[in-house]
Formats: C-alpha cells, structure tokens, sequence
C-alpha cells in the first residue's frame, strides 16, 4: 500500500509505519504508537479511507480509528493528525 500524503513523493508501505509515534496536533498530546499497523480500504476506489491504531488497554485491547482526512502528514518517526474533538479512544 503506498502513502501519498509523505511530503516529498516518497512512498511508503504499511509496515514501513510501524513503531511511529501518533500526535494529535490539536493539543499536542501522544495518542500512542502505531504497533500493529492496519488499515480501513475502498476497494472500488482504491484509497484509504482511514488508519486503525490498535492500543492496550489495562483488561483489554482499545481501537481506534483514525480518518485519513485527519492525517495531515507522516515523518520517519510520527503521524501527525488532526482533531477537532480530541482523543476520546474510538475515533476522531
């Protein structure tokens, strides 16, 4: 899968997104890393329709999912998205 949003036309796959850290650019907090890199896909379209961030919660695992439009760009170590409501742990 290739990332179009990196600055600079470099491509980027899924995998290659692992271990980055997520920033909500709206408060600045750290939602997290992306450990288990996943991906929500129109097939039709063929674009990616949003990011899921898989985290630990204390008794069970948290997802979250992150709309693409909200990713506003990715670096070798973070993914910088936007919020308008803030982290609330299932979605944006």
């Amino acid at each position: 899968m290739w990332n179009d949003r990196v600055k600079g036309g470099i491509k980027l796959r899924l995998s290659e997104m692992r271990g980055k850290e997520i920033i909500n650019l709206s408060n600045g907090a750290k939602i997290g890393l992306f450990l288990q890199p996943e991906a929500d896909l129109d097939l039709e379209h063929g674009t990616v329709v949003a990011l899921i961030h898989t985290g630990q919660g204390f008794f069970n695992r948290k997802e979250s999912v992150i709309p693409w439009n909200m990713i506003k760009q990715i670096s070798t170590e973070l993914i910088l998205v936007e919020s308008v409501t803030g982290f609330e742990g299932n979605s944006f």
